[in-house]
């Protein structure tokens, strides 16, 4: 569905570049001061979505073996960012 994509920036080669070294520096950063939480999926090498649906599986699964109940909220936020007044956001 062509409302699933969202517009393409037109960076420079230099921007580009630029980029892409201080998403590295900051992510070195991030790692070496341990900022990042265990539970932060999105945006890192090695933490895939299905590691982070395994790690709620081993949750659910260890609740229900001490006899707790476990209950999951999931919220679906699709396309939120385009339901903001980008005119109030900008202000």
């Amino acid at each position: 569905m062509p409302n699933n994509y969202r517009p393409i920036s037109l960076l420079s080669i230099f921007d580009k570049i630029l980029e892409k070294i201080i998403a590295s520096r900051l992510l070195l950063f991030w790692n070496n001061h341990n900022i990042f939480n265990a539970n932060q999926f999105g945006f890192r090498a090695g933490h895939s979505t299905t590691l982070a649906f395994i790690n709620i599986l081993d949750e659910v699964f260890q609740i229900l073996e001490r006899g707790d109940m476990s209950l999951a909220i999931f919220f679906d936020i699709q396309k939120a960012f385009d339901t903001v007044d980008h005119s109030i956001l900008l202000y």
